[in-house]
């Protein structure tokens, strides 16, 4: 994932984004998704995009019902296609998770404006799409939002 950000980071951020010292929250998988492209040598930029949050989701943020809701909408860089927070608050244990992916490492980098947590897997745009239809193309004035 390092790799391909390297590349594609500049492009899936504005300048505009870096310099207004916003947070960004980046959601990296580890190296064996990746094999999923043979015909390619990194994923499409939107998938990447897809992975970027502009805002900032600690893991306070995520584990909490009271922040982020099972249910509740993230923006993403991808535009129309916001992330989904499938986290379970009722047990004991609550292991945060995004669109069904689990969360599986906290804080692998964070510098105050970027934050990147390990996930799973890929996120899948198709999702949100089918089982959140109505956060399809609205838009909102807020980065997470609670349904």
């Amino acid at each position: 994932m390092s790799l391909s950000l390297e590349v594609a980071l500049p492009t899936v951020i504005s300048s505009t984004t870096i310099n207004t010292s916003s947070v960004i929250t980046i959601f990296a998988p580890p190296d064996d998704p990746f094999y999923k492209f043979k015909y390619y040598r990194q994923p499409p930029i939107t998938l990447l995009q897809y992975h970027v949050a502009p805002t900032k989701l600690d893991q306070e943020t995520l584990r909490s019902p009271a922040a982020t809701p099972h249910g509740s909408k993230i923006d993403t860089f991808l535009p129309g296609h916001p992330l989904v927070v499938t986290t379970q608050h009722n047990t004991t244990e609550a292991a945060a998770s995004i669109n069904g992916v689990q969360i599986t490492q906290w804080n692998i980098y964070n510098d105050g404006n970027v934050v990147v947590h390990g996930v799973a897997d890929f996120f899948d745009p198709a999702y949100q799409t089918i089982l959140y239809p109505w956060f399809d193309n609205s838009s909102c004035n807020n980065n997470v939002t609670n349904v």
